[in-house]
């Protein structure tokens, strides 16, 4: 049994098994995880996005202003009173 583990037909096929089945599924497992793991980064920035959006609309809501300029020229100073008078 020993002998036909040394011969060289055997390790040619131990070789090619494990380079045509092992590899090949170590890969595409690989890959499967960097493709999830861009589908997560790509959810997390689009909630981002949508949060940052919501809370912006809220802020110039609060404010009663149409845009960030506008927001922040009537934002009181340090003193507690409007830029705009």
């Amino acid at each position: 049994m020993i002998e036909l583990l040394r011969h060289p037909l055997t390790v040619l096929l131990v070789g090619a098994l494990i380079s045509g089945l092992l590899i090949p599924a170590f890969t595409r497992r690989w890959q499967t995880h960097q493709k999830a793991l861009e589908i997560k980064t790509g959810l997390v920035s689009d909630l981002s996005k949508s949060i940052m959006g919501m809370v912006m609309a809220t802020q110039f809501a609060h404010v009663g202003a149409e845009s960030q300029k506008q927001a922040t020229s009537t934002r009181p100073t340090a003193t507690g009173k409007s830029k705009v008078q």
